[in-house]
Formats: C-alpha cells, sequence, structure tokens
C-alpha cells in the first residue's frame, strides 16, 4: 500500500450472526454496493460477523473484500476495529452497547427495530401522527373483535416481516370477512376463525394490526409508493429512491416481479392526479421523508439507511405503513437507486468527524 492509500480510513460491515442464514444475503447484498462505487474511498473493507467481534482485543475476524478489475477479491484475516461500522444485519441496539463505548457516533443503522416499534417511534413527532394508520399489537381473539369493530378493513402485519411475506389482509362485510394472504384467498365468519389462521403466530405476539387505508387506484389496481433515504456524504438526509408500485394481483404490494409493477414517480402518479397536483405530492412525500429522517435522529439510535412505505388515499393524502430499518435496493433500477452507495459515503463523513 502506498502513503495515500495508508491515510484512508477502514469500513467495518457487519452482516449479522454466522447462524443466520441472512447473512449470505447481505454478503451478496455488500459485494453488489462495492461494485457499484465510482470512489475508492476506504483503505479497507472488512465484512464481518457479530460473533467474531473482540471487544476485550478491539479486533474482529472477518474478510476483506477489494474491487478489483471489475470482480470482488475476497482475504481472510483478523483485523484492528475499523474507522465505522455499517450494520448491514438484524442486530438489535442493546447487544452493540459495548462496542458503541469505544466507537461512539460512529456505528450506523445499530438498531433493528421491528415494525411496531417503528411505528411507535414515528408518533413520538405529533406532526407525522396524521400520517400514520392507527396500529396496536395483536396478543388475543379480543382484540381482532375490536378491530372489526373499528375498521372496515385491516392489515395483520408480522413484526418481524419484509417483502409482504405473512401479511393478512381483512375486509369486514355485512355477515363475514374477506381474507387475502399473498398465497389463497377465503372467507370466514367471525374473529375466531381469523385467529385460527395463525394461532400460534398471533397469540405469541408475532403480529400487529394495523388500518387499512383505500390507496389511490392505478387502473383499478391497488398501489404504495417506496421512498428510500439515505444520509450522504454531508451527513444529511437526501433521497435516494422514489418510485410507486402496483399490485398485480393483491389489494397489497408484495415481493415478485409477478406481483407487482415498479414506475417511476411522475408517469406514477400522472395516471391518478392532475399535473398540477402532482408537483405537490412529490414535494409533501419528500418533506415527508426528512421529516421522518429528523425523527430518528432525535431517537436514541443512530440511522443512516432506511426504506419509507407510503400511501395515497384516493383524496390525495398521505399515510405512512412502515419505514423499513434494512431497505434493500431495487436491482433493477441499480442505476437509479442511489441507497446502494450512499451508506459509503456517509460512512466516510463519520470518518472524517
Amino acid at each position: 500500500m502506498n502513503e495515500q492509500s495508508n491515510m484512508k480510513p477502514k469500513l467495518g460491515i457487519c452482516v449479522g450472526r454466522s447462524s443466520k442464514t441472512t447473512r449470505r444475503t447481505f454478503k451478496r447484498l455488500t459485494q453488489r454496493r462495492i461494485s457499484m462505487l465510482e470512489k475508492d474511498l476506504f483503505d479497507e473493507i472488512i465484512v464481518f460477523t457479530l460473533e467474531n467481534l473482540n471487544i476485550e482485543t478491539s479486533t474482529l475476524k472477518g474478510q476483506i473484500y477489494r474491487k478489483k478489475d471489475n470482480k470482488i477479491v475476497i482475504e481472510n484475516g483478523t483485523f484492528s476495529l475499523p474507522d465505522v461500522i455499517y450494520m448491514q444485519s438484524e442486530v438489535d441496539h442493546h447487544e452493540l452497547q459495548a462496542i458503541e463505548k469505544l466507537m461512539p457516533g460512529r456505528i450506523f443503522n445499530n438498531h433493528f427495530y421491528n415494525k411496531y416499534e417503528g411505528s411507535q417511534i414515528l408518533s413520538e413527532n405529533k406532526s407525522l401522527r396524521i400520517h400514520l394508520p392507527l396500529s396496536r399489537m395483536l396478543r388475543e381473539v379480543n382484540d381482532l373483535d375490536e378491530a372489526l369493530k373499528d375498521f372496515h378493513e385491516f392489515y395483520l402485519k408480522p413484526i418481524r416481516g419484509h417483502s409482504g411475506k405473512g401479511i393478512i389482509w381483512v375486509k369486514r362485510d355485512e355477515d363475514h370477512m374477506k381474507i387475502e394472504t399473498a398465497k389463497k384467498n377465503s372467507i370466514v365468519k367471525n374473529s375466531k376463525d381469523i385467529w385460527n389462521l395463525y394461532p400460534k403466530g398471533f397469540s405469541t405476539g408475532k403480529y400487529m394490526i394495523q388500518q387499512g387505508v383505500q390507496t389511490s387506484k392505478w387502473k383499478g389496481k391497488s398501489t404504495d409508493i417506496r421512498l428510500n433515504m439515505n444520509k450522504n456524504g454531508t451527513g444529511e438526509w437526501d433521497v435516494s429512491l422514489l418510485v410507486g408500485r402496483i399490485a398485480l394481483k393483491k389489494p397489497f404490494v408484495s415481493r415478485g416481479a409477478d406481483k407487482n409493477m415498479l414506475m417511476y414517480i411522475e408517469p406514477f402518479l400522472k395516471e391518478m392526479f392532475s399535473s398540477e397536483k402532482i408537483i405537490n405530492i412529490k414535494e409533501s412525500i419528500i418533506q415527508l421523508g426528512h421529516e421522518i429522517g429528523k425523527t430518528f435522529d432525535d431517537s436514541s439510535y443512530h440511522m443512516g439507511d432506511i426504506g419509507i412505505d407510503l400511501g395515497l388515499d384516493q383524496q390525495g393524502a398521505l399515510w405512512v405503513f412502515e419505514v423499513n430499518h434494512l431497505p434493500y435496493p431495487i436491482r433493477s433500477l441499480k442505476d437509479q437507486d442511489l441507497s446502494f452507495t450512499r451508506p459509503f459515503e456517509y460512512a466516510y463523513y463519520l470518518s472524517q468527524r
């Protein structure tokens, strides 16, 4: 290494635990991110799992990922602590408190909050409350009875779910309830029938209830909006991606090219709103994204990478359905989705403070 490279900072990327299969997904994503970097910001990028971080010796075992001739070259080793750690993993905040004492302010995405906890964080900001569907935890059958009284339709969401997996849509009619999941539709008579769909998951606090919102229709199909926000190279929240999503087969957007369609935000909105209103809507979405980022800044967590799922109701009002701690960048839009590389820019900013 030359003298100039030695002056560059070191970045650590935690991809979870060795026992978790998600680490493979995060390793692949890390390789994709590095392959897209245009600037060589770091002397070393060290990828590691949490159990290989040794606080007593201030070292970690892992792999250096280097970009060479448009390929990622991997080198195993034991290394000193990096200047910054990017948590690209499912790790709770309390597990990082010891290492954060050694690296205060230099570990970001430091809490894997669940969906319900995320809604509670947002509700601390009074200006966001009007944008939040009513949410509550599901713990017993009576919770379903209350939801059926309060809402014409609602969602049962796994609090640790992602990509639409496990979501159950419930719509109340006069003498029955319509149920839809990603895999099947059914008709049930009462709350006990709903409970019996997944009694083990419902009774152990793995699901939440969220008020349903009739989103604007794109040629008759349900929609939502994905806004990826990242902290950039100056430490400020910035828009990395803004797209509309159209549910092709269900009343909610779920993962899979056969289940949803992506569109850039302007043509997406043009199908549903006037040109004058589109400008205001887009500005409002971005303003809402910045307000959500600020809300996390005001919390006890250090986030730099969030994916916001929003919806526009049929009157054009904005709703925030959830904020994802680990927004997976959209591969098909890699040239437009800046959330692939912005975490590296923010990490470099932190290393220079």
